[in-house]
């Protein structure tokens, strides 16, 4: 099995858990019942107005058949307000539920809390249109978060854990594919 990304190997599944997104419609999910019952894939992504939360998106589309193949349920979380969610969702259309975590707690909590410092001419601009954009002060002060990636088996095993190293780096999907083939279960369709 891959070993998690070392930075990543102390994720406290159990507080996590514990913790809340939310889905499209507003309602709070508990994030540990993505998990309870079935293996599941945490593709958090950088804010979803953003073209690498996009970018982001498209590769787990191009891997879903894979992942749900070795039983795994794939799910997108995205640092924003319940309507960066909306607006993601028709602008992008993901072929799996989607996420919101407009506080970052969970990112934080999952010590994916890294962030790139925007350039000058970024920060001017989200400054200017951060209402618009549904960016908060908070991502303008402290950078925009880089995402990363968790799988996880029920009721709770870690079995990979990636921080992304800058905000353009894809997710290392084979990688997840490897960890769920070698956590058993083989590969169940297609």
């Amino acid at each position: 099995m891959p070993d998690p990304h070392p930075a990543d190997a102390q994720v406290n599944l159990k507080a996590l858990a514990a913790l809340s997104v939310f889905d499209s419609e507003g309602d709070p999910i508990e994030l540990g019942s993505l998990w309870q019952n079935q293996r599941a894939v945490l593709a958090f992504l950088p804010p979803l107005t953003s073209l690498a939360a996009e970018a982001r998106a498209k590769q787990v589309g191009e891997h879903l058949q894979a992942l749900r193949g070795r039983g795994a349920e794939v799910f997108l979380l995205g640092p924003s307000l319940v309507m960066g969610a909306v607006q993601f969702e028709d602008r992008v259309a993901p072929r799996c539920e989607i996420y919101v975590d407009p506080e970052r707690l969970i990112y934080r909590a999952a010590g994916l809390s890294k962030a790139e410092k925007p350039k000058t001419k970024t920060t001017l601009f989200l400054r200017s249109m951060k209402n618009l954009l549904g960016v908060s002060s908070e991502d303008i002060r402290e950078g925009i978060e880089l995402g990363g990636l968790l799988v996880v088996a029920p009721p709770g095993r870690l079995l990979y854990a990636h921080a992304c190293e800058n905000v353009d780096a894809p997710l290392p999907l084979e990688e997840a594919d490897a960890a769920l083939k070698n956590a058993g279960w083989g590969h169940l369709s297609g």
